[in-house]
């Protein structure tokens, strides 16, 4: 893989005194960076313009701008661009101002040479990595876009993502469905070392149990039935690069065990094999599961939950950077419009408004698919609000097999949280009722509702419920009010559903 010399890219130092502006300019030149200096806010703008730089050391009094003017001007001609605010006037609110407004760093003078300059070397390479995430991004399958963004959690992202990339270490990063946890994994090993070697993604949770470790370590011809030929394995074909296991959390107890073998040996077997098969394979995961909960209840291994979260990562649902949807508006539509053959037409300010109010349960895989469905009844050259709709995941209403879309609007006068809350209220009850009718069977419940069973527990330890001490509790409540009232079995009432005290989950 390719790439530039971070140190060849110019620095930008804006400021009005010649001798400050010398000094600086001075010491960055001494590391290896090349420097281009200006004097006033018109000058710093059109010098971008010409020739955008790697960073901007940037003083806060010029002759045709004071205060934080010039950087929100910057940040709206190349909101990548980092810049290391420096000023003699510093406060704890100008520098809570400046970051909040953008700034990569807010540095008051006099500063030390060591100081600026590895603030400036973290923040240039930074923007070479943002730069190559942005390549990469534009080479991926579009359901997995989702780096896209310059809110503050996006930001953090992408300098976790460089921080880890270089390493040769695990890497778990945790997420909801639909965040963008493959593009994670993917930009990580596009940025690393092992960039020009296989990318192995592998889903953890689709693969039978039964089927497990064939699809991780291969097996031999005849192996067991129907083994015609030999298979190689996953951490096989990964050799020299990264294996994905997305869903770790889905791993059986047998295969954790196997995996925690490979990672410390770095061989194995295929099934039914004789031979040891060495691999050189760097392991990235992800789980929207809780995996220290699922230690501490005993259905990961500890073990080898440490060997796999060396570092770890989390990718923030949609809900919490609604300022993102415009940015990733903009990298989701072209490509849908290629898929369907036409031009990328333009979206109304009133679409993306009403875009940023919705709570987003399905995270940028669900509005990839909002948009994709607003572009099919679209007509014309321009997205509108009438364009919209939204197809709920699982029962929000009413627990029926047909359910119709329903607007994508907020409720008149309510704010957006509203919605989000109602919503999630509606979720509940619809859950909890179809248990309830069902005398606590959650298969039965699960086939009523038309969701899988890994999203009904998920939803219940969402609720502060243990499925297993639901089941329990719900039988013997009706037992109980069986033998008080002198009445046959009869499934419990809604009342004696636990509430749940609720359980300390990560973040995700």
């Amino acid at each position: 893989m390719s790439t530039t010399n971070e140190m060849d890219w110019p620095v930008l130092v804006v400021d009005d005194e010649p001798t400050a502006r010398e000094i600086v300019s001075r010491w960055l030149r001494a590391v290896g960076f090349q420097t281009h200096g200006v004097a006033t806010a018109a000058a710093c703008l059109d010098s971008i313009r010409q020739n955008p730089p790697a960073a901007i050391c940037l003083d806060l009094v010029l002759p045709d701008s004071v205060g934080l003017e010039l950087l929100t001007r910057i940040k709206a001609l190349d909101p990548t661009v980092p810049v290391v605010v420096l000023t003699g006037h510093g406060s704890i609110d100008l520098a809570v101002q400046a970051v909040q407004g953008g700034a990569w760093d807010f540095l008051t003078k006099p500063v030390e040479p060591v100081r600026l300059q590895t603030v400036v070397r973290n923040a240039v390479s930074a923007h070479a990595m943002t730069r190559r995430l942005d390549r990469l991004a534009a080479d991926q399958d579009p359901e997995v876009l989702g780096l896209d963004g310059r809110s503050a959690a996006m930001r953090r992202l992408r300098k976790e993502i460089h921080r880890v990339a270089g390493g040769r270490v695990s890497v778990l990063i945790y997420g909801e469905t639909g965040t963008g946890k493959e593009i994670v994994a993917r930009a990580i090993h596009g940025l690393s070392t092992r960039a020009d070697r296989r990318f192995v993604p592998v889903n953890c949770a689709a693969m039978p149990e039964g089927l497990q470790d064939s699809e991780l370590f291969g097996h031999e011809r005849a192996a067991f039935t129907g083994a015609l030929q030999r298979r190689i394995g996953r951490f096989e074909q990964a050799d020299g690069g990264t294996v994905f296991l997305d869903e770790i959390a889905e791993l059986t107890n047998a295969n954790q065990s196997r995996l925690l073998r490979v990672l410390q040996e770095r061989s194995f077997y295929r099934i039914g094999g004789t031979v040891e098969v060495s691999s050189d394979f760097r392991l990235i995961a992800a789980t929207h599961r809780d995996l220290r909960g699922a230690v501490v209840a005993g259905r990961f291994r500890e073990d080898l939950f440490f060997r796999v979260a060396v570092a770890e990562l989390t990718v923030p649902p949609l809900r919490d950077r609604l300022e993102d949807i415009p940015d990733l508006v903009d990298a989701l539509l072209p490509p849908l419009c290629q898929s369907e053959g036409r031009p990328v037409p333009r979206v109304e300010p009133a679409m993306l408004d009403m875009l940023a109010q919705w709570h987003w349960p399905g995270n940028v895989r669900e509005l990839q698919s909002t948009l994709h469905a607003a572009l099919l009844a679209s007509h014309g050259d321009e997205l509108r609000t009438t364009d919209l709709t939204i197809r709920p995941l699982g029962p929000i209403e009413t627990p029926t097999k047909e359910r119709a879309a329903a607007p994508l609007a907020p409720r008149p006068g309510g704010d957006a949280a509203s919605p989000r809350r109602a919503l999630a209220s509606i979720e509940r009850t619809a859950i909890f009722d179809a248990i309830q009718a069902h005398g606590g069977n959650l298969a039965a419940a699960r086939r009523e509702l038309q969701i899988g069973k890994s999203t009904l527990y998920r939803k219940l330890l969402e609720y502060g419920v243990d499925p297993a001490d639901l089941r329990r509790t719900l039988r013997q409540a009706a037992f109980r009010n069986a033998a008080d009232e002198g009445t046959e079995f009869a499934p419990a009432t809604a009342a004696s559903i636990p509430a749940g005290p609720g359980i300390s989950t990560r973040q995700l």
